[in-house]
């Protein structure tokens, strides 16, 4: 078996892990993580939230979590521990995300990202999100606006999603 292989698979709200998401937040984002670790131990265990991992020898890569609301899902937090940006954890994330909001019959994803957060926004571009608008001083520490992009999704991608999954 080869010890490369990345692994993405759903997060299971018995697991234990609010403090290896919330430290990996710390070191992913440059202004530390966006959330509390309390924040984190609270969300991990809602059941109306998915949450994937990406894992290599059951190390934690990355994750990636939101909510589904009817037709609609908010992408909440999309985070990859630095030593493994650029390796394609961030789109096997991404590409878990939108097959399974398709699975739920969802036909749009909505985020928020930080405005100068230039990276971010070219990945959720090329992952096919528009800037829809933005949100004034929505960010604290430093105060910041939040662009909002949203990404339409259907059907007619599941045979794309399911192809590169299995590349």
């Amino acid at each position: 078996m080869n010890s490369k292989v990345l692994t993405i698979r759903p997060f299971l709200q018995a697991e234990e892990r609010a403090q290896d998401f919330f430290d990996m937040a710390d070191r992913a984002f440059k202004y530390g993580s966006p959330w509390s670790l309390e924040q984190f131990s609270e969300t991990l265990v809602r059941t109306d939230l998915i949450f994937f991992v990406a894992e290599q020898n059951k190390r934690l890569l990355g994750y990636i979590g939101g909510q589904l609301l009817g037709e609609e899902a908010e992408l909440y937090l999309l985070v990859v521990d630095p030593p493994h940006h650029q390796q394609q954890v961030a789109s096997q994330l991404m590409e878990a995300y939108k097959s399974w909001c398709i699975s739920e019959g969802v036909k749009l994803i909505f985020l928020e990202v930080r405005a100068s957060n230039n990276r971010a926004r070219r990945f959720y571009s090329k992952q096919g999100f528009s800037e829809i608008a933005s949100r004034k001083q929505y960010y604290t520490k430093p105060a910041e606006d939040a662009i909002i992009m949203k990404c339409t999704i259907g059907k007619k991608d599941q045979h794309v999603i399911k192809k590169n999954i299995s590349n």
